[in-house]
């Protein structure tokens, strides 16, 4: 890791998450691995109140975001 941590510095890159990433990553995927085997259908991604209030936010900023672009490229016309 010296030479790697070396020119993550001289390009001014933080080791922090880096480090998190390294240690934590294993971690999540075996979580997430564990949650999506619970998972039999799509309408188990909506059944909780948090997890459809997340993916009606999540929907909102995609169609936020294409319209948005949408809307710049008719702009420039």
């Amino acid at each position: 890791f010296g030479f790697f941590g070396f020119v993550l510095r001289r390009l001014d890159w933080p080791l922090g998450p880096l480090v998190l990433g390294l240690v934590l990553g294993s971690i999540m995927v075996q979580r997430l691995t564990a949650g999506a085997s619970q998972i039999t259908s799509a309408a188990d991604l909506v059944n909780r109140p948090v997890s459809g209030f997340l993916a009606f936010v999540i929907l909102v900023i995609v169609a936020a975001t294409i319209s948005a672009g949408i809307f710049r490229r008719y702009r420039r016309l």
